[in-house]
């Protein structure tokens, strides 16, 4: 009795030596969420709403409040033609979409990551002042495959204090190359608080369904990600996979 219970102490001590270590919580915000708030937060003419008439001053007010993380969600055609930042328009070829972009900058981005993730659709796109990206193929079926994060949304998470937490989207027809590359995207925004933030992740988590494209499926990666509006935590000794909720943070 006295060696199962001192082996029983020695197990429990080390779950409290890692956990004192490796448990860190905080409170995430949802980008599609404060923006929503930010559109609805008109100003007021007597001042009283303090400036928070925009993304960043409303993120700086949160971050007093306790808020620690900024959730960010990975761009796709859809969510790009959803908020105006691209619109479909005509073009000389019959078998190719055709989309206008609201800046140069945005079209680079959309073009290499259609280039790098679909090559064979032949991606690319004018000079323009307002760029036209044309590729081949089915806008629905493309439009869902994710295209990496904005750069620009996690410098406005650090600006206002917080920390950029990458969620991938999933998509029916997602490749290992395409996963690879958007927790590489992920690893890079998110690489000063590597460890403090979501180191683990399955690719069942990303695609929505089960999947053994790599071996037993599991990924661990240096950046904080979480799978769609689910944040998953890293291993621990205890149980081999941890959770959190949407609003937390844990590793």
């Amino acid at each position: 009795m006295g060696a199962g219970a001192a082996a029983s102490a020695r197990a429990w001590l080390r779950r409290w030596q890692w956990d004192e270590v490796n448990i860190h919580t905080g409170i995430m915000l949802d980008w599609d969420d404060v923006q929503a708030v930010a559109t609805r937060l008109a100003p007021v003419p007597d001042g009283s709403n303090h400036g928070l008439d925009g993304m960043e001053g409303l993120l700086g007010a949160y971050r007093e409040q306790g808020a620690t993380h900024l959730s960010m969600p990975e761009l796709t055609l859809n969510r790009l033609l959803q908020a105006g930042r691209l619109s479909l328009t005509q073009g000389p070829a019959p078998d190719r979409v055709y989309m206008r972009a609201r800046d140069a900058a945005l079209a680079d981005l959309v073009t290499a990551e259609l280039q790098a993730r679909l090559p064979h659709l032949q991606p690319s796109r004018s000079r323009a002042k307002h760029p036209l990206i044309s590729f081949k193929g089915d806008l629905p079926t493309v439009a869902e495959v994710g295209l990496g994060f904005d750069p620009a949304q996690a410098d406005l998470a650090r600006r206002a204090g917080l920390g950029p937490v990458a969620r991938p989207v999933g998509y029916s027809w997602v490749q290992p190359a395409m996963i690879d590359r958007t927790l590489n995207q992920a690893a890079v925004l998110d690489l000063d608080r590597a460890k403090g933030d979501i180191t683990g992740l399955r690719y069942g988590e990303i695609t929505d369904h089960d999947s053994d494209i790599a071996g037993d499926g599991e990924i661990v990666t240096g950046a904080g990600v979480d799978s769609e509006a689910a944040v998953c935590a890293g291993n621990s000794p205890g149980n081999g996979q941890g959770d959190c909720g949407r609003d937390a943070s844990r590793t």
